[in-house]
């Protein structure tokens, strides 16, 4: 006997999926310094004092990238002889 074809009424809807740490690509200053929990006084140093975040400007609004900053972290933990 031939299957019945399922209608796409009764097609379950798949879960959203949830977003893991460092996901998202960007963040914007508020978000960083959250992430970090730093204050804008560090991030100011970081970013123009130091230079060690590149923040890009889209609207008036800095983003700092995410991976770069993971990428620069596992380096210096990499450099000093412990595991990330």
């Amino acid at each position: 006997m031939p299957k019945k074809k399922q209608s796409s009424n009764n097609k379950k809807e798949q879960p959203v999926p949830q977003p893991r740490p460092f996901e998202a690509r960007w963040a914007d200053a508020v978000d960083f310094r959250r992430i970090l929990n730093i204050s804008r006084t560090t991030l100011y140093k970081w970013e123009n004092k130091l230079n060690l975040l590149v923040a890009s400007e889209l609207g008036g609004k800095k983003y700092y990238d995410l991976y770069a900053l993971n990428k620069r972290l596992v380096a210096g933990l990499k450099k000093k002889g412990k595991k990330p």
